[in-house]
């Protein structure tokens, strides 16, 4: 098995903690971004740093946890120092400290995975307040309070930073601040998975003469290569597609600065747009991005297209500009139209409709995804691939920058020094290679694996079954009628509270039962799993519908109350009721979609357990039972005073589908729709294929592609109905998500009407 494969195993049949590294260019990054896209499980990616965030397309640790800006010392006897300057924090006092609102508690709460990109910078002292966080707000014992936690990096890449006077006091509780000492991962260490073929460089000797850099182990032919590579009189910007790899900032500026000034020509300035809450420090790029027409420029995202016309790192040349146009001539030569490209500012939150975590989009970056390329930082170098690069270390200030820098190459016929390596460059700290040892085999990897993974998934189904919690806050909730005044308006539904109650106790009391019977059906291994999917899928279909009763009551009272003046405490009480039991359903779909996929073979993932869509349904089908009109709890307007006389001059109310239409047709993304509505993505995609079905909305301005199109038909004219598009997912191998099926389905259809 890849050891990709094992990650995705991990994390979809466990709850074990990963440690994924690997050397530059062996597709870190990209098993990263499969993840997020294909997890079952409540998913944030986070990061130390904002700019590493905003390029894992998640949030930093401090906001997402809204730790301090200081250090944290793991013991609450702690004598803090008299440092005026520096905050210190300890067990004892860090809730003086660190101010969780409600909505993101429940967050905290509902959160299942935790993924930590480059944690290379990621501090020890840092990690161990992010796991006392989450014992304390999930009130769990467990490590990260019972979050599984992926962390993703290569500790060769940039080290923590850490102040003098910090270290000072700091060195008393730790080894060093890289992460994996970290006193939770001293108790508690995770899986550390290496991933080995690297998709960056194909020469052997030049793949081995890194792993030496790497390890410490350069031989004398090593040393001697590089040696050859020294070139000091070696002018980058005279020789095409040349970039300089230098050491600080101010060095890469200032050979930008006099490149361009030295081309002839006009200046032309391009701005960026920037819609929202979206930070000055976490700004991709310079906000004005100055050029000239033969401007040697990099790109610094990868094509969103398919076929790929360009990457990340990728070299060009400017070829023509107008006020609002880019044109690259790149390094094969094709000359790119580049287009803009938008970083999102993202928070997560947790969507009380359907208990899942999703991102919140605070503000929008949009430029061309571009910068002047004579010369760059090692450490913005970082993530890219280039042909031919020159390097300079003369000025290096940490251990372990010459191999992230000739890790950025594809081959060695590309690489010229522009000074010779110094043996402090040339080194790496012995902690790291002390650490890389502990990783797992392959053969212990699959021992882990084969005894994890029947006992995740027996507490995995018993938990979905387990409804002690959420009887005991019905009860709970009937109870608090007890102590209201007759006169009071909530007094009046104690009766339905009782009822509600008593339905919920009935529910839990076979659910137990029906546990017993899962306990019994699991000590037959995993043989058992087919037997135990039909049981589950038994139970699921007589659940439902008592669910949905117990469901569409609590609706009614909702709508009955939300029409009532001062009764805002008691609508807070039953929206908990709501969210509760929407999270409990959901759980109850989630294990059973999981169950089938793992009893006929599938990967239990996003795609093939449908989660969303089947709890979408679920809810319109609840909703269909109410008898009046519904409004999910948090999307209800603002209450209006207008006469009666106003009321009927108001203008004619235009449906959800329209207002996401009108947002489309207005330029922005799906995804910047679903965060103006404060709604799912998967929402705003049914939104468009109904505006596709129904001829509202062009394929060109849904983006539907011809070919893929033409592709997909012969698989559409055979569906069978009742079986959805779970075959087709499966025929196309995946290429295709459930999101575009359903869109590229609903432009079919209305091809066949016309």
């Amino acid at each position: 098995m890849q050891r990709k494969q094992y990650v995705q195993d991990f994390i979809a049949h466990t709850r074990r903690n990963i440690f994924l590294t690997g050397k530059a260019g062996t597709g870190k990054t990209t098993l990263l971004h499969y993840i997020r896209e294909h997890t079952y499980k409540s998913c944030i990616i986070a990061a130390p740093t904002g700019i590493a965030a905003l390029n894992a397309g998640g949030t930093t640790l401090h906001s997402l946890f809204q730790l301090p800006i200081g250090s944290f010392i793991p013991d609450s006897m702690a004598q803090l120092p008299s440092t005026p300057s520096q905050l210190f924090v300890t067990p004892r006092d860090f809730r003086r400290h660190v101010h969780l609102q409600e909505r993101k508690i429940r967050l905290l709460q509902a959160l299942e995975l935790l993924v930590i990109d480059e944690v290379s910078m990621l501090r020890a002292d840092t990690l161990d307040l992010v796991d006392l966080v989450l014992r304390s707000v999930r009130r769990s014992p467990l490590p990260f309070g019972g979050v599984q936690v992926l962390f993703i990096g290569d500790l060769l890449q940039l080290p923590p930073v850490v102040k003098p006077q910090e270290w000072s006091v700091l060195s008393q509780y730790y080894p060093s601040l890289f992460f994996f000492h970290a006193q939770v991962l001293q108790r508690y260490p995770p899986l550390y998975i290496e991933l080995t073929h690297v998709y960056r460089q194909e020469d052997e000797r030049f793949i081995g003469l890194l792993n030496h850099l790497r390890y410490s182990q350069l031989t004398s032919d090593d040393l001697s290569w590089l040696k050859s590579r020294v070139r000091p009189s070696f002018d980058p910007i005279k020789n095409e597609g040349y970039v300089t790899l230098t050491t600080h900032n101010a060095r890469a500026d200032e050979i930008n600065r006099k490149a361009l000034e030295a081309l002839p020509g006009a200046y032309q300035d391009y701005h960026a747009r920037i819609a929202g809450d979206f930070p000055e420090h976490l700004y991709p790029l310079e906000p004005m991005l100055r050029l000239k027409i033969g401007a040697r420029v990099m790109m610094i995202k990868n094509d969103t297209q398919q076929p790929r016309r360009f990457y990340n790192g990728m070299l060009g040349t400017v070829e023509e500009m107008t006020d609002k146009k880019l044109f690259v001539r790149l390094e094969d030569g094709e000359l790119l139209d580049v287009p803009l490209y938008s970083w999102e500012n993202a928070r997560y939150q947790l969507n009380e409709q359907t208990g899942d975590t999703e991102p919140d989009i605070q503000g929008v970056f949009k430029h061309f995804p571009v910068r002047l390329a004579w010369a760059i930082t090692i450490h913005k170098s970082q993530g890219l691939t280039f042909d031919r690069a020159a390097i300079d270390l003369e000025a290096a200030f940490a251990s372990g920058q010459a191999y992230v820098a000739l890790s950025r190459l594809r081959s060695p016929e590309g690489l010229v020094l522009l000074s010779p390596l110094s043996s402090e460059t040339l080194s790496v700290p012995s902690l790291i290679t002390d650490y890389e040892k502990t990783q797992s085999s392959d053969t212990e990897l699959e021992q882990i694996l084969s005894s994890d993974k029947l006992s995740y998934w027996e507490a995995e189904t018993i938990s979905a079954f387990n409804w002690a919690a959420i009887s005991d806050l019905y009860r709970q909730h009937a109870y608090s009628y007890r102590i209201e005044s007759d006169r009071s308006k909530k007094s009046a539904f104690g009766d339905w509270a009782l009822e509600q109650s008593a339905r919920m106790d009935e529910l839990r009391g076979v659910a137990d039962r029906f546990i017993h019977q899962l306990h019994s059906l699991y000590a037959g291994g995993e043989a058992a799993l087919p037997q135990i999917a039909r049981r589950v899928e038994e139970a699921t279909r007589y659940f439902l519908p008592r669910w949905r009763q117990l469901f569409s009551s609590l609706m009614e009272t909702q709508h009955q109350v939300r029409g009532m003046k001062k009764v805002k405490e008691f609508i807070a009480e039953l929206d908990l009721l709501y969210g509760q039991t929407v999270r409990q359903v959901r759980a109850l779909l989630r294990i059973e979609g999981s169950m089938q996929s793992l009893s006929t073979g599938l990967y239990p993932d996003r795609q093939t357990i449908q989660v969303e869509e089947r709890l979408e349904a679920w809810l319109k089908e609840a909703k269909a039972e109410v008898k009046i009109p519904y409004v999910v709890p948090g999307e209800e307007g603002p209450t209006s005073k207008k006469t009666a006389k106003e009321k009927k001059a108001k203008e004619p109310r235009i449906s959800t589908q329209e207002k996401t239409l009108e947002l489309l047709r207005s330029g922005i993304t799906p995804l910047e729709v679903a965060s103006e509505r404060s709604l799912s993505i998967g929402t705003i995609y049914a939104h468009i294929a109904q505006l596709l079905e129904q001829g509202l909305l062009s394929d060109e301005e849904a983006l539907i592609s011809p070919e893929k199109l033409e592709e997909l038909s012969p698989y559409f004219a055979e569906m069978d109905e009742a079986a959805g598009l779970k075959p087709i997912y499966e025929a196309t191998s995946g290429r295709y998500d459930y999101h575009e099926l359903r869109l590229y389905l609903s432009a079919y259809r209305h091809r066949r009407r016309k």
